[in-house]
């Protein structure tokens, strides 16, 4: 038994915890839960830019879980709340080991033994199964002296002017 009793489970980001009660079924959809489960070592984890996805990187499945969130102030059920979500996997994930978002759909994963992508959602996201996702970029240059090998953690910064 620990000595806290209320202590998290998950710890999402340095700022955001995640209590245990997140992942029963009445807050969490079993589904999703399940996949949460079976993800085995992971790696990475970040909220989309608008707080409504939460990507799961999956190091050792090669493969991102991503969920659908929403934030509620429900009596029963305050915080986030896990709605829906689908595997995604690509021939690109090589020891996925870093991800953020961009923007709200799109995101960029770092593979440690390969480079680091960008992707995008589509509009019609095949809920509940596994989807195959190619990359839209490859970020295979840093400056023209530094190529990208092995990268890990990644982050996106929002650039004066808009850009990232």
């Amino acid at each position: 038994m620990s000595e806290y009793p209320n202590e998290p489970r998950l710890i999402v980001d340095p700022c955001v915890i995640v209590p245990e009660d997140l992942l029963k079924p009445s807050v969490c959809e079993p589904q999703a839960a399940q996949a949460l489960q079976s993800m085995a070592r992971t790696e990475d984890i970040r909220f989309s830019k608008d707080g409504k996805m939460l990507a799961v990187l999956g190091f050792a499945k090669q493969s991102i879980a991503m969920f659908e969130i929403d934030w509620t102030n429900d009596q029963a059920c305050k915080g986030m709340r896990i709605k829906r979500h689908v595997s995604i996997v690509s021939d690109s994930f090589v020891n996925p080991h870093g991800i953020d978002f961009i923007y709200d759909k799109r995101f960029v994963v770092a593979s440690r033994s390969g480079g680091a992508e960008v992707y995008e959602l589509p509009t019609n996201v095949p809920w509940g199964n596994t989807m195959p996702l190619m990359p839209t970029a490859v970020i295979d240059k840093i400056s023209e002296d530094d190529a990208v090998h092995t990268p890990g953690s990644v982050a996106v910064i929002p650039e004066e002017g808009g850009s990232v």
